[in-house]
């Protein structure tokens, strides 16, 4: 009878180890999801045709790259960036 206290024991740890492996493992999961889901894009799939702020990485014609600037007259423009 003795051995079956040890036993029932052993059980009970490990049973507890397990769930709070559980636990670990849906912080551990919760945690890299928020993180995931903060580094995210804003939705916006690459380089805007149209500038609507300033610093806005746009595209030009023949798909070369272009930083939205404003011009002179206070229009917002998409200026090649080389």
């Amino acid at each position: 009878m003795g051995n079956m206290a040890c036993l029932s024991i052993t059980d009970n740890l490990t049973t507890d180890n397990s769930d709070s492996e559980r636990v670990m493992k849906s912080w551990t999961l919760l945690i890299v999801s928020i993180l995931f889901l903060a580094g995210c894009p804003d939705g916006s799939s690459g380089p805007t045709k149209v500038c609507t702020k300033a610093a806005e990485q746009c595209q030009m014609g023949g798909g070369k790259l272009g930083v939205c600037t404003m011009d002179p007259q206070g229009a917002m423009t998409c200026m090649s960036q080389h």
